[in-house]
């Protein structure tokens, strides 16, 4: 049975809303991403290239890193996003 009540059109609106939001809060961080931050994706992105896991409390800003989508954490490691990935290399010279 199809939701489409007014109520629930609503609901999706208000839904699709907070997540535009959302993704625009994550664009305007990673626009004003520092070189520590730069310097701490490459630092990832190495690590995962020689196997080497990168835990969480080694990196004091992943917290910011993780609100920009840069990096996401699993069971204490780190791992790139694909935009982290995307950052790293970009910044790469």
């Amino acid at each position: 049975m199809p939701r489409t009540t007014m109520n629930d059109r609503a609901r999706k609106a208000r839904i699709r809303e907070r997540e535009f939001r959302a993704e625009a809060r994550r664009l305007r961080k990673l626009d004003a991403i520092t070189d520590e931050q730069i310097a701490t994706l490459k630092k990832i992105k190495a690590a995962e290239a020689a196997n080497k896991p990168v835990k969480a409390s080694t990196i004091p800003d992943w917290r910011e890193l993780r609100e920009m989508g840069a990096v996401k954490e699993q069971d204490g490691i780190l791992v790139l996003t694909a935009i982290g990935a995307k950052v790293a290399s970009s910044h790469e010279g």
